[in-house]
């Protein structure tokens, strides 16, 4: 699971809910959108990749 986080910890867009398909690399896009298809404000965007009992998170800054 892929999630985007505004910095208050609000969920603002899921980019990827469902099990991938193996193990490899993967390229993920995320449009500057919510999941209500309206765009974000620019700003620094918090990631959180979850996947299965391990966690990994990241910064992201969206410029508009």
């Amino acid at each position: 699971r892929l999630v985007v986080h505004d910095v208050l910890g609000r969920r603002v867009r899921t980019l990827r809910d469902e099990a991938w398909a193996g193990p490899g690399r993967f390229r993920v896009l995320w449009d500057g959108a919510d999941d209500q298809g309206r765009p974000a404000a620019s700003g620094v965007y918090l990631l959180r990749l979850t996947a299965g009992p391990d966690r990994a998170s990241g910064r992201v800054v969206l410029l508009r």
